[in-house]
């Protein structure tokens, strides 16, 4: 089986001004054009950012990592 790993979301300046509910729909858009398998976060995140990525994650049945 041909696993997509995509990293997501880096620790910097601009996390700040991501809202969970961007997060979770920009995450969405990548389901939605690839066949993505794993997601890695960056390190140092807000929680309910993690949080919004771990639903969707959930939701396409891709594994999440930290």
């Amino acid at each position: 089986m041909a696993s997509l790993a995509v990293q997501y979301l880096e620790d910097g300046p601009g996390i700040a001004g991501i809202t969970p509910e961007d997060a979770r729909a920009r995450l969405q858009g990548a389901f939605e054009r690839l066949p993505v398998t794993h997601v890695l976060l960056g390190w140092n995140l807000p929680e309910a950012l993690i949080e919004s990525c771990a639903a969707e994650c959930t939701r396409a049945r891709a594994q999440l990592y930290r």
